[in-house]
């Protein structure tokens, strides 16, 4: 013989679809249970594209950088940590590919380019892992043969 039935209000079973059902009636708790399911989907859907649209994000291309190049370095970063000469310094230096064009970015190039980088999902581990305060710049230089090398100097703090 079993005793399943005895304490089953302490458990919860009478808050559920059944305890709805025997207070409202079945239409009115059927109704209830699809509401707050497609409330849940829908909340799962909207999450679901926030995360898509952060991914998506994160493979655009801006001014020639490859953001996921960049997102993939500051995580690396993140997991390796630092060299103690670099702490010593201030200063660590990301180096990032070559710009196709042997054109220097300009001001508002280079604000655009720092605020996207601000935006990666890398450099909020970094600050994560890394307890220290970093202000971000972004540097090109011009060589002789007109190939333009860049690269990101974090600038890292106590905090």
């Amino acid at each position: 013989m079993s005793y399943d039935h005895v304490g089953q209000k302490e458990k919860g079973y009478s808050a559920g679809f059944f305890g709805a059902l025997k207070g409202k009636g079945i239409k009115q708790s059927i109704k209830d249970s699809f509401q707050q399911k497609r409330e849940n989907y829908l909340e799962k859907k909207a999450d679901f594209t926030d995360f898509i649209l952060k991914k998506m994000h994160t493979y655009k291309k801006v001014d020639g950088l490859f953001l996921w190049e960049v997102d993939r370095k500051l995580n690396s970063l993140a997991k390796k940590g630092f060299k103690q000469k670099d702490l010593v310094n201030g200063i660590i230096t990301i180096v990032l590919s070559r710009k196709e064009t042997n054109q220097l970015a300009t001001d508002e190039e280079k604000a655009r380019i720092e605020t996207t980088i601000q935006e990666l999902e890398g450099l909020e581990n970094l600050k994560l892992l890394q307890f220290y305060r970093y202000q971000l710049a972004y540097c090109e230089k011009k060589f002789y043969d007109g190939q333009v090398t860049r690269w990101i100097e974090l600038k890292v703090t106590n905090l």
